[in-house]
C-alpha cells in the first residue's frame, strides 16, 4: 500500500499543524474575518426572523377564508349526499325518455357530451398509438 493511500493519523495531523505553524505566521486581518462571520450570521438571523414573521402574517390572514371554507365543505357534503337521488331520478328520465325524438331534440347537447366522454377516452388511445 502506497503512503498517500492510507488517511493521516491524529499524530500525524498534529505533528503537520506544528510544522506549519512554525514556518507560517498567523495573517493578522484585523477583525476582518470576524466581521464577515457576524454579517453572515446577522443576514441568516434577520431571514429566519423575516420568514417566521411572514409565516404567521400568512396564518392569521388564511384564518378568515378557512372559516368560509369549512361552512363551504358542509354545504358541499350536504349537496353531495343527495346527489345519489338526483342522479337516479335523472337515469329514470333518460331511460323512458330516450326514445322520444321531442326528448331527444331538447337534450341534444347533454347527450352529445355524453357521447364525448364515452368515447373520449378509446379516441386518446388511438392518437396516441
Amino acid at each position: 500500500m502506497d503512503r498517500t493511500d492510507r488517511p493521516v493519523t491524529p499524530e500525524e495531523e498534529g505533528r503537520l499543524s506544528a510544522l506549519f505553524e512554525t514556518l507560517t505566521p498567523p495573517l493578522e486581518d484585523e477583525g476582518f474575518s470576524a466581521g464577515v462571520v457576524r454579517r453572515i450570521r446577522r443576514r441568516v438571523w434577520l431571514r429566519r426572523a423575516v420568514l417566521g414573521t411572514a409565516v404567521i402574517i400568512g396564518g392569521v390572514l388564511a384564518l378568515g377564508p378557512l372559516s368560509e371554507l369549512s361552512v363551504l365543505i358542509s354545504e358541499l357534503s350536504v349537496l353531495i349526499a343527495g346527489l345519489p337521488v338526483l342522479l337516479s331520478e335523472d337515469l329514470v328520465t333518460v331511460a323512458t325518455s330516450w326514445n322520444d325524438p321531442a326528448w331527444l331534440a331538447q337534450n341534444r347537447v347533454a347527450l352529445i357530451l355524453v357521447l364525448l366522454a364515452v368515447a373520449s377516452p378509446g379516441a386518446i388511445r388511438l392518437l396516441e398509438r
